[in-house]
């Protein structure tokens, strides 16, 4: 398009919805280091306003992305600008979904906009990775949405001027859905006109025949009267003392109940992180290699309800995902700062002991950023729930010099140092780590209790994992397990004969040449063992 006619098509639009108003204001729409392009259409589907971060603009432009654009699909083919023009809703089209192959790397999202009686004037669009997640999708189509009723509810009120104005607010019955109308009333609150801010979506029956009717009679309806239709969120910050406590529940979740009859300190530990963490107090869990602390912070996330979109999940051990590592940082940040309704913000980091130089100092901001002192109530609007973990004990993570010191403090702000398996009940730890289905002969039982177990829970895993593929899968005796478990220097040869024998036989299902070859004898020695302790084949 030629530069004279983008500069008439810019102006036409311009004077069609009372110059540049705020409903476009970038600041709030693309936010710095956000890697999104805002698009502004007529209803002819050209693109009068294109405007991205000075760092990402090359990458969109190089795609055409660009002002001057045109967008109808006979040319474009299918995209997010004319479908919103055609259905008059918000639409969101991604990667493939595009008809030519270079937009596959993008994902946008359009709103219709309309003016104040209304007819569509034009679009406003989000253009982003295709890589964005779910979450992001929806913070788009929330803010588009925001901006489109805005700007008409704006046209609106300029339209009756010398009338009162009102936006009316409800809920649906399951409070998923907003529904907003403006109306005009005369001097004696009687409303002369009234313009559904909800295109194409069935109203409930508080928002139809409003014409003729008295402000003062209706009900189920929140009335602002000359107020702003909507305010356009930014980066909302917490005011002093605002509670932001997750709801916990009256008991742990099963999983957490499991650990916590561990013994060992286990049931006050498991009780002070689920608070900490409901109070999205930053939980750093520490402890011997081995302690299964992955599980432990994915059961405490479980038992608040916060596995959702908004969390993130990565290793630090895993040095080839700086990518992915950068990625979730800014998720989480952005989500922090535009926070969307229903969504809470989690990050979960382990190994943290073996993050880069370069992962720390980016944590550490993030971190810095979230922090609640005496003199910063935090900036950004709705803290994320932050839980670490160490392959090491916490006295190793202090003494760890490629450990940058402020951040082992600032992820440290509640350290729960999980015991290690030998300090707590081995019975329950056992019984826990135990298939279901599966029994533990007394033998192998007692002989699991008097090992020490080095690699915890880890460990105790493995070695029940080789007893069931050794045995017959639905019993472990003491034949079934490794040769380390046993007294050092004891043989099964020098054992007590009868519960050697007796043992053998179990995990054997009574075969008695397997039975013989496990315990080095003949099948004759073991028949007249058999006989000579009066044992008898199960039923």
């Amino acid at each position: 398009m030629q530069d004279a006619e983008l500069s008439e098509r810019r102006g036409a639009f311009l004077e069609m919805i009372g110059g540049d108003g705020p409903e476009f204001d970038r600041a709030n729409l693309v936010p710095d280091r956000s890697r999104y392009c805002m698009l502004v259409s007529d209803r002819d589907g050209f693109v009068i306003e294109a405007y991205a971060p000075s760092g990402d603009a090359a990458d969109f432009q190089r795609a055409g992305i660009v002002s001057g654009g045109y967008w109808d699909e006979r040319s474009a083919g299918t995209n997010g600008i004319d479908m919103a023009l055609r259905t008059g809703q918000i639409m969101t089209v991604q990667g493939r979904d595009h008809f030519h192959a270079c937009f596959h790397g993008f994902s946008c999202s359009s709103a219709p906009l309309h003016d104040a009686r209304g007819e569509l004037l034009g679009t406003i669009t989000l253009v982003g990775s295709v890589n964005r997640r779910m979450d992001e999708v929806l913070w788009c189509e929330q803010m588009l949405r925001i901006s489109s009723n805005r700007l008409q509810a704006r046209l609106f009120r300029t339209l009756h001027g010398g009338n009162i104005t009102a936006n009316l607010v409800s809920q649906s019955s399951g409070g998923s859905s907003k529904f907003e109308t403006m109306v005009a009333c005369d001097e004696a609150g009687t409303i002369i006109s009234s313009l559904p801010l909800s295109a194409n979506r069935q109203l409930p029956s508080e928002h139809v025949n409003l014409e003729g009717r008295h402000l003062s009679e209706l009900r189920d309806l929140t009335i602002n009267v000359q107020g702003p239709a909507l305010v356009l969120p930014s980066r909302t910050h917490r005011a002093p003392g605002a509670r932001q406590d997750i709801p916990l529940r009256a008991r742990p979740s099963h999983a957490l109940s499991c650990i916590a009859a561990q013994g060992g300190g286990m049931e006050a530990l498991v009780e002070r992180a689920r608070k900490l963490a409901a109070h999205r107090v930053p939980v750093l869990i520490c402890g011997e290699s081995g302690l299964e602390k992955a599980a432990f912070a994915r059961a405490i996330l479980d038992d608040l309800g916060l596995s959702s979109p908004a969390m993130h999940v990565v290793d630090g051990a895993e040095p080839g995902k700086s990518h992915a590592f950068a990625e979730a940082l800014t998720h989480v940040r952005f989500l922090s700062e535009f926070p969307v309704r229903g969504l809470t913000p989690v990050l979960v980091i382990h190994n943290v002991d073996r993050l880069t130089p370069e992962a720390q100092s980016a944590l550490s901001a993030l971190l810095s950023a979230v922090a609640v002192t005496d003199d910063n109530h935090g900036i950004i609007g709705v803290r994320p729930v932050l839980i670490f973990s160490a392959g090491t004990e916490w006295r190793a993570l202090q003494d760890n010099p490629a450990m940058h010191q402020d951040l082992v403090y600032l992820m440290g702000q509640s350290v729960q140092e999980l015991p290690p398996i030998r300090h707590r009940d081995m019975n329950a730890v056992l019984d826990m780590a135990l298939d279901t289905g599966v029994s533990l002969s007394d033998p192998a039982r007692k002989a699991l209790l008097c090992y020490h177990w080095p690699g915890n829970l880890r460990e105790i895993r493995s070695v029940l994992r080789e007893a069931m593929i050794c045995g017959n899968g639905t019993r472990i005796t003491l034949v079934d397990l490794p040769v380390r478990l046993t007294a050092p220097g004891e043989d099964k040869a020098d054992r007590d004969r009868s519960t050697a024998l007796a043992e053998t036989l179990d995990s054997t299902g009574w075969n008695i040449s397997k039975a013989a070859k496990l315990l080095g004898k003949s099948r004759a020695t073991v028949n007249r063992w058999i006989i000579a302790e009066g044992l008898r084949r199960p039923e």
